[in-house]
């Protein structure tokens, strides 16, 4: 398509928001449906913390830097479209497992097929959005997540109590389908159209140059480091947070549905979309914003998710969680929003490949697999209470976060202006 064809940003916004917001319903399935497969399937918590976490890492990060390779040379709409109707399939093939090794295989595919969709979409997000309006921007397309997680978690939740686990996968592969028909329809922007100096047309370099220019940043690598221990509370909250409502505090499937998805999906939206809107504004007096939002709220969310694990029921469990939902998300559209202003335009898919690695090794993947492993392990000692220890020992990963961000902040502040703005 020529550079003047390009669509409404808002309707593209809209668009990968909703994109994004399928990947994390599926994505979410495994831990919302834990108890009843774990049941079916007599899988231990270690397992479902791989399926959830380490396995689907695995898989998510080796994918990720090839598919953002790919996305800085091809038009991203039709890729993204591509790699949808993949990991759709692969969640309906779901529901057909009868055992460990057919349902991993299956969310293989499922890490390999969204591995693709966050790099190409930050990328086309960026060439829709001028700098001034990315933390916003990226602030709208973080709410995807927390938005297709409490969907994803209501619907799912509710289908299983009625028609079993086995029919919530089928169900949920259905929305990937429409939205990459929808994809292919929109036409691609030319790359660096909206940035300060208008880029032309570049080739991509190989990548061992965008490497080696990543880990030469500090801002860069330092956002991800502070990023990935973020996340890997984060996930290993989101993920065992059902089943520790279920198991120790006697929530229901229905409950879950009706309640859980709620609290937890609107606080994680609006901690979102106010990060990006704060980190905009704030940013125009200090570069430092970017650094202090998340590290402030990371350290907030600490004494709030320890007192949630302990506490009596499940109605105070959900009380107290509403500090942490909201804190948990802040990180997302500030880091978004420093890699997409840090990087060259034809380097952007790709870097963000090789953040999202970073992240998933230690973030997505150990999250999820590093509380399931405690789990078992204090299982040993007190069946009854080893899931809340398991958690207990995820809480300090908030507070280290919080310290590597707010030391990133002291970095940004300390830049000259001329080397950020380079």
């Amino acid at each position: 398509m020529s550079a003047d064809k390009v669509a409404n940003r808002w309707v593209v916004l809209a668009l990968l928001v909703s994109v994004y917001a399928v990947s994390a319903a599926d994505r979410q399935l495994i831990s919302v449906l834990a108890e009843p497969i774990r049941k079916e399937l007599h899988l231990s918590d270690t397992q479902l913390g791989m399926l959830s976490g380490m396995l689907f890492a695995i898989f998510y990060t080796i994918f990720g830097m090839p598919f953002g390779w790919l996305a800085d040379r091809v038009q991203r709409f039709r890729m993204i479209a591509g790699i949808c109707l993949f990991w759709s399939a692969c969640t309906a093939v779901t529901g057909f497992t009868v055992n460990f090794i057919q349902i991993a295989l299956a969310r293989v595919g499922v890490a390999v097929g969204e591995s693709g969709a966050s790099p190409a979409s930050y990328s086309l997000i960026s060439d829709h959005f001028p700098p001034e309006k990315r933390g916003t921007a990226f602030g709208v397309y973080s709410i995807g997540f927390p938005m297709g997680a409490a969907l994803g978690t209501a619907l799912a939740a509710w289908i299983a109590a009625h028609y079993g686990w086995r029919s919530a996968f089928f169900v949920m592969a259905l929305p990937g389908l429409l939205f990459a028909l929808l994809l292919v329809l929109i036409p691609h922007p030319r790359r660096g159209r909206l940035d300060a100096a208008p880029a032309t047309p570049v080739a991509a370099p190989p990548f061992a140059e965008v490497l080696r220019e990543f880990f030469a940043r500090p801002v860069l690598w330092m956002t991800a480091i502070a990023c990935a221990w973020i996340s890997l509370a984060s996930y290993g909250f989101l993920v065992w947070m059902p089943s520790l409502l279920m198991r120790t505090k006697g929530m229901t499937m229905m409950e879950i549905s009706s309640t859980y998805s709620v609290v937890s999906g609107i606080t994680q939206m609006a901690g979102a979309f106010a990060a990006g809107w704060l980190v905009d504004r704030w940013s125009r007096r200090t570069r430092s914003a970017y650094g202090l939002v998340p590290g402030i709220a990371c350290l907030i969310a600490a004494p709030f998710a320890l007192a949630a694990v302990w506490a009596p029921d499940w109605q105070s469990t959900l009380m107290l969680m509403f500090v942490p939902f909201l804190m948990m998300v802040t990180w997302y559209p500030p880091a978004l929003a420093v890699l997409q202003n840090e990087c060259r335009p034809e380097t952007r898919a790709l870097m963000s490949g090789l953040f999202l690695t970073i992240l998933g090794v230690i973030g997505t993947g150990g999250g999820p697999a590093l509380t399931g492993f405690l789990s078992d392990y204090f299982a040993a000692r007190d069946p009854a209470t080893s899931l809340q220890w398991s958690l207990t020992c995820i809480v300090p990963f908030f507070v280290l976060s919080g310290v590597c961000h707010l030391v990133n902040a002291w970095m940004m502040g300390r830049r000259p202006a001329a080397a950020a703005a380079a």
